[in-house]
C-alpha cells in the first residue's frame, strides 16, 4: 500500500496545532508572545540577529527552526533562555529551595549552614531571597542573591545580613543542572588583608539529603 508523504509545512502546521490543543506554547508561539510583549516588530528582531525579516515570520509560524546561533541571539535580544525559548517548562527555577554552603569555624573546622530561600525567574535573571516567615531561630542566616543565566551557567552577587555576624558580601559562580533541579558552585568573598579572598562550595537543592551530598562532594573538589 502507497503512503502519500506530508509536506513540512503541513506536518509544523499538525503540530502546532496539537500543541495549542493541548494547552502548551512551541517556539514559535513563544518567540511571537515575547517579541510583541516588548514592542519590538520582526524586521527590528531580524536587524538585530542578522536574519531577514521573512525568516522571523517563518520561525514564528513553525516552518522553520533557527540556527543555535540565531536561537542565542533572539533568546538574548527577547531577554529569556534558550530553554525557555524552545517551551521547556522544566527551566523554570521558581520556587522553594533549601541553599547549603561550607563555612569555616575559629578552629578552623568546616561545616555546612543551610538556609531555606525562595527563588523568582525573571528572564535570564533569578532572584534569591530569605523568606521572612522561614528566617528566625539561632542558625537562622538569611541572604539574597541576584544569578544571570547563561545556559547551564550562571553568575551573580550575593549578600549575607544574619544577626550576630558583619554584613557579608560576595560572588556566586555556578552551574545549573534542570533534571533534577540543582544549582552547584562556589561563593567568593573579599576578607581581611590576611586573608583577602576566601571561597567553599556552594549549592542549592529542593531536598537537603542531597544538598549535604553535593556540598560534601564539591568540597573535594574545590
Amino acid at each position: 500500500m502507497s503512503r502519500t508523504l506530508k509536506s513540512p509545512k503541513a506536518v509544523n502546521a499538525r503540530r502546532t496545532q496539537t500543541s495549542r490543543d493541548n494547552g502548551d506554547m512551541n517556539m514559535g508561539d513563544i518567540l511571537r508572545a515575547r517579541r510583541t510583549a516588548i514592542g519590538l516588530s520582526q524586521a527590528e528582531l531580524a536587524s538585530v540577529v542578522g536574519v531577514d525579516r521573512r525568516q522571523i515570520r517563518r520561525y514564528e509560524a513553525n516552518v522553520a527552526q533557527p540556527t543555535l546561533p540565531v536561537a542565542r541571539a533572539m533568546a538574548h535580544r527577547l531577554g529569556i533562555t534558550l530553554d525557555e525559548l524552545a517551551g521547556d517548562d522544566s527551566a523554570d527555577l521558581s520556587g522553594d529551595w533549601l541553599s547549603g554552603w561550607q563555612v569555616q569555624d575559629a578552629g578552623g573546622q568546616w561545616g555546612m549552614r543551610v538556609q531555606p530561600v525562595r527563588a523568582i525567574q525573571r528572564g535570564d535573571r533569578l532572584e534569591i531571597s530569605s523568606p521572612v516567615d522561614r528566617t528566625s531561630g539561632p542558625n537562622s542566616f538569611p541572604w539574597h542573591g541576584d544569578l544571570h543565566r547563561s545556559n547551564a551557567t550562571a553568575y551573580g552577587s550575593f549578600r549575607a545580613e544574619a544577626v550576630g555576624f558583619p554584613h557579608t558580601r560576595g560572588a556566586l559562580v555556578v552551574t545549573i543542572s534542570l533534571e533534577p533541579q540543582q544549582i552547584t558552585g562556589a561563593w567568593v568573598t573579599v576578607g581581611s588583608m590576611t586573608r583577602p579572598i576566601s571561597t567553599a562550595a556552594f549549592a542549592m537543592t529542593r531536598s537537603e539529603p542531597d544538598l549535604a551530598a553535593i556540598i560534601t562532594d564539591m568540597a573535594t573538589r574545590l
